[in-house]
């Protein structure tokens, strides 16, 4: 079976990605194995609402897909879970069909709400 040099190329190309994003992964270990007791609680603190989408981009669309699966699924829309989540209806927007991140703190509350198909504002 002949496979085409592209496609050769593009997953060398994908192999070097992994590789350095292993590294990363790694090097922040080593940086948290080094904090002591007071740094790191600064840093889990700080970490806490830093977006998915630092991490992996892949997150971001899959829970965009999601979402917007879900709402459709539930006969709602944006302007009904940002009522839901106490969040502008720009922002939920942009979340969900813009390129803003969602942070982790975020996502469980709409996925809290998703799950719950909703309370009060049940109009879509």
């Amino acid at each position: 079976m002949k496979i085409s040099l592209k496609r050769i190329v593009l997953l060398k190309q994908q192999e070097q990605e992994l590789q350095d994003r292993l590294e990363q992964i790694r090097e922040e270990i080593r940086f948290i194995e080094s904090l002591n007791e007071e740094q790191l609680a600064f840093y889990e603190k700080r970490t806490l609402g830093r977006n998915i989408g630092a991490r992996d981009n892949s997150e971001q669309a899959s829970f965009r897909k999601y979402v917007k699966e879900e709402l459709k699924k539930q006969g709602k829309n944006t302007v009904w879970l940002a009522g839901q989540i106490g969040k502008g209806i720009g922002t939920v927007k942009n979340w969900i069909y813009g390129d803003k991140n969602i942070t982790e703190e975020n996502i469980r509350k709409i996925e809290a709400v998703l799950e719950k198909g909703g309370t009060t504002n049940d109009h879509a």
